[in-house]
């Protein structure tokens, strides 16, 4: 599965209304089998973020997929092994 149109820092505007609640920037965002991906990657996860998170996905209408930070840290450790 090779990923496409691969964004660093996307921005999102959070508006409800016409206004502006507050901003989402995204740390990637990709494309794979023609599906849109938001991905985030987090070591603990904040309420502010919970929130922003749950706007998103209200006003988006999809889910942003988030990388724990022990994630990333057991999958370096694994290819360094090879």
């Amino acid at each position: 599965m090779l990923i496409e149109d691969l964004t660093r820092q996307a921005k999102y505007p959070m508006k409800i209304n016409d206004k502006l609640i507050c901003s989402y920037i995204a740390d990637f965002e990709y494309s794979r089998n023609g599906k849109i991906i938001t991905e985030d990657a987090k070591g603990v996860l904040i309420e502010v973020f919970r929130i922003k998170a749950k706007l998103f996905e209200a006003i988006y209408s999809r889910k942003i997929q988030i990388v724990k930070k022990a994630d990333v840290t057991s999958l370096t450790i694994k290819e360094k092994a090879k």
